[in-house]
């Protein structure tokens, strides 16, 4: 999208630079008026890429009933931590996992969700497992409500559950088991 604002603004341009060597008034008229005509066909392209994209997330159904999560324990989650194929989503609050997170975690606020705006944690996940094929590390307060409202937008998405599991005791009992592997700031 970016690329074809930017095309078609250096169009425009360059027909100005080029009828600007005329000197007619006329060409001038003409050039900025195309220019103009080039800028508004831009923005209502961005915002109809934008209800596009909300669209699509709001097509996304919220399943009937919760979604079974699968748990990992706190010591497999951190025998796997920074290993490749695994991504650990922390889906607490955005300013709690500013706070303190394990270390290499993803933060993913999935408060809106929990809360019942779905469409929101679709969005908050699409954005967050873009081009993502790896097993998923759901890290919640205390591996319940967050991390359901989480585990059901993923099934929604079509992302492959059995590659999903939620922290056992989420970063509660992390922070138990593992007081020195936090970052604090």
């Amino acid at each position: 999208m970016r690329k074809m604002t930017s095309l078609l603004l250096a169009a425009g341009m360059t027909m100005a630079l080029l009828s600007g060597c005329g000197g007619g008034t006329e060409a001038k008229e003409t050039t900025a008026a195309q220019t103009t005509a080039a800028e508004t066909k831009a923005e209502e392209t961005t915002a109809a890429e934008s209800k596009e994209a909300e669209t699509k997330a709001a097509e996304v159904k919220a399943p009937e009933k919760d979604v079974e999560m699968q748990y990992m324990s706190v010591e497999d989650a951190h025998s796997n931590l920074g290993k490749d194929g695994y991504t650990f989503l922390d889906v607490r609050k955005a300013e709690d996992y500013t706070a303190s997170h394990i270390p290499g975690a993803v933060g993913a606020d999935m408060d809106a969700a929990k809360s019942g705006d779905f469409n929101a944690g679709v969005s908050t996940m699409q954005v967050a497992t873009r081009d993502l094929d790896d097993t998923l590390v759901v890290i919640c307060y205390t591996g319940k409500s967050y991390a359901q409202a989480t585990t059901n937008v993923l099934s929604a998405l079509g992302y492959d559950m059995s590659k999903v599991y939620t922290l056992e005791g989420g970063f509660e009992a992390w922070t138990e088991a593992y007081p020195d592997n936090v970052e604090n700031n």
